[in-house]
């Protein structure tokens, strides 16, 4: 391998070749969903993936984040190529290198804020005291310090949404996916927790696929890509 290849895999966070996404009916037949999928990200890069509701955006971010093994193609993420059937290594994969954020924010509502967010800091081993040192550092950045102590219940929902990104950062991810982050906020909070999510990923060099409608937000990503009839287009 030349240096040229050897510094382009280097840089490459997450790549997909010639990626079919597909669900299975009833009759146990495959349903394409995205058909014939290349698209790679490098590290520190952020893109905006737009388009309509329905369009194919959580099936392509799904696939980006191995929510679930219907595909076909070769999906590589920091040099390591995913193998189809094997969910240990997708579940591994997700948990160290990948962060999500999604329209709701999925908090665990028996859990105060801190604990929502170094929960995965602990399934991962990571010494307690470090994760909590990680949590209140990402908290005072989003503007929640006073809120570690209290449970999801007493926030509001640009809050709660807050909280939704400190978690999907506190192990520092090779790569963000955040499906439609801002679509249950008014235009003020959106605008808030858009700004909040670049401006975190780019102090942390972490590679970003933002999935959203809102085209004003869009703006502010210079690399766009949209599905049309099951294709990934770069605009």
């Amino acid at each position: 391998m030349n240096k040229v290849n050897q510094e382009q895999n280097i840089l490459t966070t997450l790549k997909l070749e010639n990626v079919n996404k597909y669900y299975k009916n009833t009759n146990n037949d495959k349903q394409i969903i995205l058909s014939n999928i290349n698209f790679e990200i490098n590290k520190q890069q952020t893109v905006a993936l737009i388009g309509p509701s329905g369009s194919g955006k959580s099936s392509f971010l799904n696939t980006c984040g191995l929510l679930d093994n219907n595909f076909t193609g070769n999906i590589t993420i920091n040099n390591i190529k995913i193998h189809q059937n094997q969910d240990i290594q997708l579940t591994e994969i997700r948990k160290n290198y990948i962060g999500f954020i999604f329209q709701f924010h999925h908090l665990l509502q028996d859990l105060t804020v801190l604990e929502n967010i170094i929960i995965k800091s602990l399934l991962l081993n990571i010494n307690k005291k470090d994760a909590i040192e990680n949590a209140l550092d990402l908290l005072k950045k989003v503007g929640l310090s006073n809120k570690q102590n209290v449970y999801p219940s007493y926030l509001s929902g640009g809050e709660k949404q807050r909280v939704a990104i400190v978690r999907a950062l506190i192990n520092k991810p090779l790569i963000l996916i955040a499906d439609e982050p801002t679509g249950n906020l008014d235009k003020k909070n959106a605008h808030l927790i858009f700004d909040l999510i670049l401006q975190l990923t780019q102090d942390s060099n972490i590679s970003t696929i933002i999935a959203t409608h809102d085209l004003d937000l869009s703006k502010q990503i210079k690399i766009h890509y949209k599905i049309d009839n099951k294709e990934l287009i770069k605009e």
